[in-house]
This record gives structure tokens, sequence and C-alpha cells, in this order.
């Protein structure tokens, strides 16, 4: 149930759509709630105890002053801000000027959980965009209010694609150090790559790489290594006929004995057993057919 504080919006112009998902759209993708676009007067304000879940909000024009629970966001002309609006939260056109905004109220299964990580990563709910995000949510947006919208599946992954887009300066530039890394490790996996080494690559301290890296890529730089190395030595069992011995030394392992301990603990079997599965099935897929 809707709560509100105050509410006042004179309109120039305003398009208005209200959505009906499936409960199977429900459970698996993201999924639109009401969405539109207006042309409000200085005059405008909205102040809610509670509504649906969240709002993506784009300023088009003017700016608007937002209040959350977090704190004060100044959501200026270019920028979008995203606002958990199932709690308390107001706001308001800045300076009584007017503004046009475009928004979305929207839910997913995982949403609570994404918006944690918005707000852990970032520290904020105002964010500026580029114009690929500006065009992606005002086409997003029209079409929903179209005859014919987007399938449920494609509606999720452009609000996935809108998500991912929201970041800030001071991130992206941590993050890109931290993409270069990673793509050289892609590359260079079997190498003797030191932690030092990496965090000379990213232009960051020691502690700070560690720190970020694990942020960013949900594990430390030695697991991500190690998943590589396995990863590439899983693949090799089904389209190589190196030893054991001889696919660990390839990868970057010290030993093979190593390279098998790390081999069960992440896929539970062995290398063995992986390569005498795969061999069964290729002897299987070359029966003559009768």
């Amino acid at each position: 149930m809707m709560k509100r504080y105050c509410e006042t919006d004179t309109l120039v112009e305003k398009y208005f759509h209200i959505h009906i998902s499936t409960d199977k759209g429900k459970k698996l993708f993201f999924y639109p709630e009401i969405s539109g676009y207006g042309e409000y007067t200085g005059d405008y304000f909205r102040g809610r105890t509670s509504f649906l879940h969240y709002e993506l909000l784009l300023v088009v024009k003017g700016k608007i002053q937002l209040h959350t629970g977090h704190g004060d966001f100044q959501v200026n002309t270019g920028e979008a801000c995203i606002i958990e609006t199932k709690m308390p939260h107001h706001y308001e056109a800045y300076n009584r000027e007017k503004c046009n905004i475009f928004w979305l109220h929207f839910n997913g299964a995982m949403m609570n959980a994404y918006f944690a990580y918005i707000w852990e990563r970032y520290k904020t709910q105002a964010f500026p965009v580029s114009e690929l995000f500006s065009i992606e949510f005002e086409t997003l947006i029209r079409n929903l209010a179209s005859s014919h919208p987007y399938s449920e599946m494609e509606i999720s992954a452009r609000i996935m694609q809108l998500l991912s887009m929201l970041k800030t300066e001071e991130k992206s530039t941590a993050k890109g150090g931290i993409e270069i890394v990673c793509h050289y490790l892609q590359e260079n996996y079997a190498e003797k790559n030191t932690l030092h080494h990496m965090a000379n690559m990213a232009h960051m301290s020691l502690s700070h790489f560690c720190y970020k890296f694990k942020e960013l890529t949900g594990i430390a730089p030695y697991q991500y290594v190690l998943d590589l190395r396995l990863s590439a030595a899983y693949h090799s069992l089904f389209s190589t006929s190196d030893t054991i011995e001889q696919i660990a030394e390839k990868v970057g392992f010290c030993s093979a004995s190593s390279f098998i301990i790390a081999f069960k603990r992440k896929y539970g079997t062995t290398p063995t057993c992986v390569r005498k599965n795969a061999g069964e099935q290729t002897a299987q897929q070359n029966v003559p057919v009768k």
C-alpha cells in the first residue's frame, strides 16, 4: 500500500503505463510495474513512506533533489538515479525549476541484493550517464507504453543493461585497472605472476589492489588465476591427448599432484575420470548406425 507525505506535480504532458507481468516473469526476470514520462512545473514533489519496489529515473531537463535513508543527492540534467521506493523517500524539483523526467518502477527476484551491491560499491544513488543510456532508457519507456511491447525476457535484459551502466568515474578508473589485469591473466595464466606485478599493472598499492580485485570480481587474485588454470586444464582433457603431467605443466602448476588436488577440489572428480568419461562419450558418438 502506498502512503504519501505529500504529492504535487503540475503536468504539461505525461504518458503513464501500468504493467502486468506473468508469475513466471516475476520469478525469473527484472519486470516493470509502472513507467512514464512527465514534464513538470517547479512545484513538482513526490514523497512516500512506501510504494512499490524500485525506481529508475532519468532527468532529461532541469534538476531534482533526492532524499533517502542513505542521504541527499542532486540529480542533474543527463543524470539518472535509482531509488528503493519501498523505503521512505522524497524528491522534488531543484530550486523550483521545471524538469522533464523518464521513470520506471520495477522489481526482480535479485533486485534487493543488486541494490545493496550498487550502494556498497558506489555509495551514491545518483549517476552521470552516457548518451547511450539515455537513448536506451527512453526507447524502453516508449516501447512499454506501445501496443507491441518487448517480450518479458527482452524487457528484463534491457533493465539489466541499464543497471549495469550505473557507475561513477572514480569507480570506473579503479575498475579499468582491474580489467587490465584480468585481461592480462586470461592470456598469461600459466606464467608466474606475483601480486606485486599485478598491483603495479593496475597502478595501485598491493593492499588496495587486493581489496579492489576481490570487490570487483568476487574472488581473490590467487583464486582467479587458479580458476583460469583449472578451466584451461579441463578443456585440454577433452581436446588434447597430452598426459596429466603435461597438462599440469602447461597451465602453470608446479606438479601433477598439486594440479590433481586443486582439480578435484573444484570439480569433485579427478582429471583421469574426466578424460575417461570424455573418451567414452566420443566412442559412443562414433558408433555406426545400423
